[in-house]
Formats: C-alpha cells, structure tokens, sequence
C-alpha cells in the first residue's frame, strides 16, 4: 500500500497525538464492536474524525483517510471492505453515510482497490462516479458512502482533500472492518484460534516468486490479527488443531534466516515436535529452500504430522495455496476483566491487561501499534522524497 500523502520532512500533528496516547496507555478503542450475523466479521466507527486522502499533502495538518486507515490497523483491521449490496444495506443501515471505506486508487489513477487486499467483486458507485474532480494535483483518491442518493443503499462517491470547503459535515469518520473466520476456543488452554482469511504459498527464502502470497505473508495477517501462526505444544493440541481446522494448513514452525533452527515464530519455546518419518527434508528449488512448516494430509495414525515446504517454482502439493492456523490468547474465558487477570477477551482489545475492570493493551501490543505508525510514518517521508526527487505524481 502506498501512504504517500505527508509532504518530506513534516510531522503530522495527528499522529503525534496518536502516539502520545499510546505512550500514556490510553484505551484507543471507543464505541464497541458490532457484528454482522451474515459473515461473521466485527465493524465500528473510527474514533477521529478525518478529511478524504491528501494526494500531494496541500493540508498537512488534516487528518486524513490514510490517517484513518492507520486507526484501522492500530485496532487490529482496515477501513471496511464492502463485497455485495447485502453487506452495503447493513453497513448503511448500522452507521449511516457520509463514512470513510476502504476503497482508493491510491498509487494508480483509476485503479481502485481495497486498502485491506481483499479482490474487487462488487462496487455500488453513483452514476456518473468515481469523477476525479479535485483541486489541481490532488484529485479524489478515497471512497464515502454518500447521503441522498436515490434508491436507499447508500452508493459511492470519490473524495479527496479540497483546499476550500468540501461536502456539507466534513470531517467524517471511517468504518473499521476486522474479521475472517470466527475464533474458536480451545477448552485445554483457553487460547483462541481461527483460519487465515487469504491462502498462501510456502516461505519464500530467496523471493523467487515475489507476486506469490507466501508463509510470510500469512504471518503478517496473523500479526494484523494480534496473534502469530499457530504454535503447537504438545500431542493433545496438535490433535485439538487437526480435528478443528483440518490438514494442509500452515503452522507458525519456521527455520528462515537459519537452515536447520527450527523454531516458533511467535517466540514460544519449542517443546514438542511432530514431524513425519525422514522430514524436514529442505528439498526444494535451489537457493530457495524448504523453511515453512504445515500440517500434511495423508500422514499415518490421525493426528497428522508435519512437513517442511517452501515455495516452488513448478506446482507444489494438491491444493496450494493453503490457509494457516492463527493462533492468539490466553483470554479471559469469561469476557469480562475482573481484577488480577492478565489477559482479557473484551471485544475493543485484541489480548491486552485487565486494570480497574477495563481492558487495557499491554505494553507489548501498544509496542506493536507504535512500531505500525511510525513504519507508516516512516515509508510516507520516503516515497515523498523519491517523489519530489523524480518529479512523479499521480
């Protein structure tokens, strides 16, 4: 995703303010999660209100949609992905219009996409949109659902950041979308687990298939969740994981960056291994090993045991690409904070402390918001400066 919409050297006043609330261990999270009964996934207002994205950073000092999009993140989702006229009424029918989604053609003019990756398979554009029509240089890259159009169902319209007045009720908030499979409590441990919401390829060592969703791919999703892939810690969970979520699912065992160290990418100590007869092997392309690890149908006994697997070149195992497992916790079983806990499941936190009978991120995961915005902060100043140093814009 391309945030380039700070001009070089300017820090935005608003993430400033972002960042002091995380330093201070302040709730972010405002209004609670509400979820649509037909896919599962959890929707709220942004907290902030925020002007359309800022191409080439006229108003550097509005907080804009790609400011809005990073409260997404920072709360573990994106700005909403619509995907049909059932999921569009009932976004319009629990928030309203005049709200900030997740379309844009950030980064190719005309080529609108979803800021969360998801492929395009609906739009509900008024006639006549998306137009472009901006101030000069700074066309109309982001997506509202409008007031007043006919029919109900609120359609689309592109914005972006007039330097003059915009739309009557200009800032608006966004909608935070987060989702995917629902989680599933194991009884044993208390941790929660779900499927990827994208299939992906094995680990990718040398990037030989750079276009190709990989295991590391996968693990970002998970991270984006406030969990890692899956960790597997004894017979009886890897057992728990295959009667749940079935084979040829990507687990969280990794040995990039050192052939043979085998370990948990989530940092968990490796107590328990389950490998099929004679693997890992690391057979694969050359240069590009085999350093993923996944749940492999077919394996002797039930309970099914593992294989190494990378990302090859030619067709690899029936059914690629494969979900991975996404593991986070422990919670609080009862999804309520009540006093001495260290860990909750109330529905504004991903896995944060319980203080006073409220949730509170721990410093760890605040880390983790920090760290998001800063990247974002970060990636912005520098294509700002390739852009100003080759002249490129839209």
């Amino acid at each position: 995703m391309n945030h380039d919409s700070w001009s070089a050297g300017t820090t935005r006043p608003f993430l400033e303010v972002i960042l002091l609330v995380v330093a201070s261990g302040a709730p972010v999270s405002g209004d609670a999660w509400i979820t649509n009964q037909a896919n599962g996934h959890q929707y709220k207002l942004t907290d902030q209100l925020y002007y359309g994205y800022d191409d080439d950073g006229p108003n550097p000092d509005q907080p804009d949609w790609l400011d809005a999009e990073a409260e997404a993140v920072a709360q573990c989702g994106h700005l909403v992905t619509i995907n049909d006229q059932a999921e569009n009424d009932w976004i319009v029918a629990t928030f309203g219009t005049d709200r900030w989604i997740g379309f844009t053609d950030d980064g190719s003019e005309g080529s609108w996409h979803w800021i969360s990756g998801e492929p395009v398979t609906y739009t509900n554009w008024q006639s006549g949109q998306p137009d472009n029509f901006g101030t000069p240089g700074n066309g109309e890259d982001s997506a509202h659902l409008r007031a007043g159009t006919p029919g109900g169902g609120a359609q689309w319209n592109d914005l972006g950041n007039p330097s003059s007045a915009g739309p009557a009720g200009l800032p608006w908030r966004g909608i935070i979308e987060r989702g995917g499979a629902p989680w599933v409590t194991n009884p044993t441990n208390g941790h929660q687990y779900r499927l990827t919401t994208l299939l992906y390829y094995g680990y990718d060592d040398e990037g030989a298939n750079p276009d190709q969703p990989d295991w590391q791919d996968a693990e970002a999703e998970a991270v984006s969740q406030c969990g890692h892939l899956v960790a597997i810690n004894d017979q009886a969970e890897n057992n728990w994981i295959v009667a749940t979520f079935g084979t040829n699912r990507w687990i969280g065992f990794t040995d990039g960056g050192s052939e043979g160290s085998w370990r948990w990418v989530g940092g968990d100590t490796v107590t328990f291994t389950n490998w099929q007869s004679g693997q890992p092997d690391n057979v694969g392309t050359p240069g590009n090993g085999e350093d993923s690890a996944h749940l492999r149908g077919g394996t002797p006994g039930g309970g099914a045991q593992w294989n190494d697997l990378g990302n090859p070149s030619s067709a690899g195992p029936a059914g690629l690409p494969w979900a991975g497992i996404v593991e986070r916790g422990p919670t609080c079983g009862d999804g309520a904070c009540n006093g001495g806990e260290t860990c909750c499941d109330c529905p504004e936190d991903c896995r944060g402390a319980c203080v006073n009978s409220e949730c509170v991120p721990t410093l760890s995961q605040w880390g983790v918001v920090a760290m998001t915005l800063l990247t974002l902060l970060a990636g912005t100043l520098a294509l700002r400066k390739q852009r100003a140093a080759t002249g490129c814009g839209h």
